[in-house]
């Protein structure tokens, strides 16, 4: 069921002024293209950031949390084609599991490169803020008529073996290097390739042992991403 008592921030033309005037004219053009209009299209809200000063609860970890803000869809899609040709048939082997995942965006544009790419996978989403999962399941809904799979979870608590022996994780930088140090400590006993997008603390995930098969670098640090592997070396 539909739920449409979600409270959540407007976001509107005084957002796009700021931006324009923080960073010319690309900034709120691309905003627009890459997360808004993925709203218009699919009847969703996934493109309004919620500054931590916003949140209903205080979750454990909080401080070392970063501001909501969605991926942008072409990288997304961009990533999914890169591990697509990378995997070949042994993609839906592997589990996809968004650390951090917000109202879904991700989960979203994952899943629907898959159904286009007629392929299929085992998607979940994890997220320590319960109200961002709760919009989640309801743009799930709106999209596939679903709730989709979404865990109410503290990341560093998180058992990975129980979502499967392959894991494909995507980070968009949701938190800082305390938590990405024991994420990536408890990710190591699998095999896992990590898509970090905005790759801030990269250097924690290449200690660990795991190489980096992929970068895209932009403008914006939203148009930069990184993939790394424990188990896979090349691309």
């Amino acid at each position: 069921m539909l739920k449409n008592n979600i409270k959540h921030p407007q976001f509107g033309i005084w957002d796009y002024w700021r931006m324009y005037q923080a960073r010319g004219i690309q900034l709120p053009f691309k905003y627009f293209v890459e997360t808004h209009l993925f709203d218009l299209l699919n009847h969703t809200d996934t493109h309004t950031w919620l500054p931590k000063s916003q949140h209903e609860t205080i979750p454990e970890n909080f401080e070392h949390g970063t501001f909501y803000m969605s991926s942008w869809t072409s990288e997304i899609q961009n990533s999914f084609h890169v591990i697509d040709k990378l995997l070949g048939d042994e993609f839906s082997e592997y589990s996809f599991i968004d650390i951090g995942c917000g109202k879904g965006k991700v989960v979203l544009t994952w899943r629907k490169a898959c159904v286009q790419a007629r392929k299929s996978q085992a998607i979940f989403g994890i997220d320590y803020y319960e109200p961002f999962l709760d919009i989640a399941r309801n743009n799930n809904q709106r999209v596939f008529h679903d709730d989709g799979n979404y865990s109410y979870e503290d990341a560093t608590k998180t058992r990975f073996q129980a979502y499967g022996d392959k894991l494909i994780i995507y980070l968009a930088n949701p938190f800082d290097e305390f938590i990405l140090e024991k994420v990536i400590a408890n990710l190591s006993s699998s095999k896992s390739i990590i898509i970090y997008n905005y790759p801030v603390h990269g250097e924690i995930i290449v200690k660990h042992g795991y190489k980096l098969i992929y970068e895209k670098m932009g403008s914006l640090p939203l148009t930069q991403t990184r993939i790394y592997s424990n188990h896979i070396t090349t691309t």
